[in-house]
């Protein structure tokens, strides 16, 4: 009697041993599908880039879409005022890495552009230095290039950024046809 009573004990020891492993390992799955889903579910949180003006992204990416396109619509605003007429537009998102390994983002725009005939390229040039410099923008340069194989001037249009690795990036540029 002794001897199965003592053999009792063990197997409810066992059992108990056994339940007790079951319910860590419970615990365990739970918390290890709990942590995968919040960290899966929660997208990462923006925080301004060091200049004020761009969003960090995740990891050390800066993104300067939000801010490209505010300096685009000035543009637009000049080039209404001007009685300038958009004839076409062409939309990209650009790229870069960064001497720190940072992905810089940011849209770039082009656009194909008639004037009135009062109107100059450089009065709208003076006219977009003059709207751009409290923007954070500027006009980045002006050159001849080609629009569909047609001689145009060019006007560059930047977003000036102090990030550590770029200074400033092109987020629109307006060719004038003839």
């Amino acid at each position: 009697m002794a001897a199965e009573s003592e053999e009792h004990r063990m197997k409810k020891r066992k059992l108990r041993l056994a339940r007790l492993l079951s319910i860590l390992l419970l615990v365990c799955a739970a918390a290890a599908g709990a942590y995968y889903y919040f960290k899966t579910e929660s997208p990462p949180k923006a925080t301004p880039a060091k200049d004020g003006r761009g969003t960090q992204t995740s990891g050390r990416g800066v993104d300067y879409k939000e801010p490209a396109l505010a300096l685009q619509a000035e543009v637009n605003d000049v080039l209404r005022a001007n009685k300038a007429q958009i004839k076409e537009t062409r939309h990209s998102e650009k790229s870069t890495d960064g001497k720190q390994n940072a992905k810089i983002e940011w849209l770039e725009r082009s656009q194909l552009v008639t004037l009135a005939a009062s109107a100059s390229i450089e009065e709208i040039k003076e006219n977009l230095s003059q709207r751009l410099k409290n923007k954070n923008g500027a006009v980045a340069g002006q050159e001849q290039d080609n629009w569909n194989g047609q001689p145009a001037e060019r006007l560059d249009i930047a977003l000036t950024v102090d990030n550590g690795d770029v200074s400033e990036l092109i987020v629109d540029r307006i060719y004038f046809a003839p």
